[in-house]
């Protein structure tokens, strides 16, 4: 499992983006959360699951090409988005497992 945590930042609050990102995380069959923060930015951690959307078991190579995805719909948001940048950080999957992706 490949987990990455996101801290992005830009014009992205009040214009649906946590829900655009959740979505588009569901699609690509991925677990974790995503937050607004006080300062303006959003926080967000992505981790695929063991096994693909086909149910089958997914490569490293596979997952972590889905979690790159990821970030780059994070990095274009809705159409009414500006996100200016996002810090990457790659976490141990094995800390903390989710079940779905939610909007917290």
């Amino acid at each position: 499992m490949k987990r990455i945590h996101l801290f992005i930042f830009g014009m992205i609050q009040g214009i649906g983006y946590r829900y655009f990102v959740s979505e588009k995380a569901k699609e690509l069959g991925l677990v974790g959360w995503i937050k607004n923060k006080k300062d303006g930015s959003v926080e967000a951690v992505f981790q695929t699951k063991p096994l693909s959307v086909a149910g089958q078991p997914m490569t490293d190579q596979e997952a972590e090409m889905t979690v790159q995805k990821m970030v780059s719909i994070c990095r274009e948001g809705p159409i009414s988005a500006s996100v200016t940048h996002i810090e990457e950080k790659w976490e141990d999957a094995e800390e903390e497992t989710f079940d779905d992706f939610e909007v917290r």
